[in-house]
C-alpha cells in the first residue's frame, strides 16, 4: 500500500504537470507523465519511475551541453513495484477532475503513515558515457532512508539541508534571498559531511565498462561513500 508521510497535493500537482524529457536521443513531452512508466532495480528490489515535470533545465547543472548527444535524460520519481496499477483510480480521477486538494484530503485521512509505521526516501543519480555501443564509464550515487520513530524519513531528508542552507546564508557564505543549492566542491562536501553526522550517507556505485543495451533495467548495489 503506498502511503503518505506529507500532504498528497505535491504528488497530485507533479502528475498534473507537463513532463519533459530525453529518450532514445529524442525530445519528449507528455501531459500524462505515469503513462510513460520505466522499470528501476536497487538493491535487488524492482521499482518503477516516470518523468517528473521538466527535466531538461537540468542538464546545465550538470555540466552537459546542448550538443552533449544525450541518449537519456530523465529527472523521475522513483515508485515501488506496482504503484502505477495501484493508483489506476486515482490516475483515471487526475484525468478528468481540477479538484485536487478535495482528492489529497482524502488520500490524507485514509492513506497516512501511523505512528508505528515508518516511511522511506530514495533518491538516486546516475550518470553513464558511451562510445558508439560501449560504456566507457559510468557513476550512480544514492541517498536510502527509512524514518526513524516519529521522524519521517521524508522530514529529515528535507529539513536537515534547510538547516544548513540556512547556516550557509547567515555565515556569510551566500547572499541572502533565493537561490540554487551550492555548487562548490568545498561546500558540497561540507553538507555531506553534515548530512552524515545525521547517519544520511551517500551510497556510491561505479561500474566497469559494458555493451549498452537500451532495453536492460537500471541496477545499483549499495555501498557507503
Amino acid at each position: 500500500c503506498y502511503k503518505f508521510s506529507w500532504s498528497p497535493l505535491g504528488v497530485l500537482q507533479a502528475l498534473k504537470n507537463t513532463a519533459r524529457f530525453i529518450d532514445n536521443g529524442k525530445i519528449k513531452t507528455t501531459q500524462k507523465p505515469w503513462k510513460h512508466i520505466f522499470q528501476f532495480e536497487y538493491n535487488n528490489e524492482l521499482f518503477e519511475a516516470y518523468p517528473n515535470r521538466d527535466s531538461l533545465q537540468y542538464i546545465e547543472e550538470y555540466g552537459l551541453k546542448d550538443d552533449a548527444r544525450l541518449h537519456t535524460f530523465i529527472r523521475g520519481t522513483i515508485r515501488p513495484s506496482g504503484w502505477v496499477n495501484a493508483w489506476d483510480p486515482i490516475l483515471k480521477n487526475l484525468e478528468k477532475s481540477t479538484q485536487l486538494e478535495s482528492l489529497s484530503k482524502k488520500l490524507w485521512e485514509k492513506y497516512r503513515y501511523t505512528e508505528t509505521e515508518r516511511d522511506r526516501v530514495l533518491l538516486y543519480v546516475e550518470l553513464s558515457a558511451f562510445r558508439e555501443s560501449h560504456c566507457v564509464w559510468s557513476k550512480a550515487l544514492a541517498i536510502h532512508q527509512f524514518g526513524k520513530g516519529k521522524e519521517t524519513a521524508m522530514a529529515r531528508t528535507v529539513s536537515l539541508p534547510t538547516s544548513f542552507a540556512v547556516g550557509y546564508i547567515l555565515s556569510g557564505r551566500a547572499p541572502y534571498g533565493v537561490s540554487g543549492a551550492p555548487n562548490d566542491r568545498l561546500e558540497v562536501s561540507r553538507w555531506l559531511r553534515l548530512l552524515k553526522k545525521h547517519d544520511i550517507a551517500v551510497l556510491d556505485d561505479e561500474y566497469e565498462p559494458y555493451y549498452f543495451d537500451p532495453s536492460t533495467t537500471w541496477k545499483f548495489r549499495e555501498q557507503s561513500l
